[in-house]
């Protein structure tokens, strides 16, 4: 974690010195979205030979999406209270 939060403050602070003075930033885009994808790619070749995490999909697919329901319905809940708040307070 220290490796990844020194590289990500290392990285801010060199794009602060160096702003202004890259004049192709069309070529960075493209090489930090190849970087994106070889991650996502590595991602996925570790959750697929993950023996375990494949024979617990089904119970992990269930519990995910009920997460994700219990999520929406408490976002949608509490956006709801507060707008019945903020109309009794106009």
């Amino acid at each position: 974690m220290l490796f990844i939060s020194l590289s990500l403050i290392i990285g801010f602070t060199l794009g602060l010195v160096f702003r202004g003075r890259f004049s192709n930033l069309e070529f960075l885009e493209k090489v930090m979205d190849l970087l994106v994808l070889l991650l996502i790619f590595s991602i996925g070749m570790n959750l697929g030979s993950n023996t375990v995490l494949l024979e617990n999909f089904s119970t992990l697919g269930f519990q995910s999406i009920l997460l994700a329901l219990f999520c929406s319905a408490g976002s949608v809940l509490l956006v709801f209270l507060f707008t019945l708040r903020r109309n009794k307070n106009v």
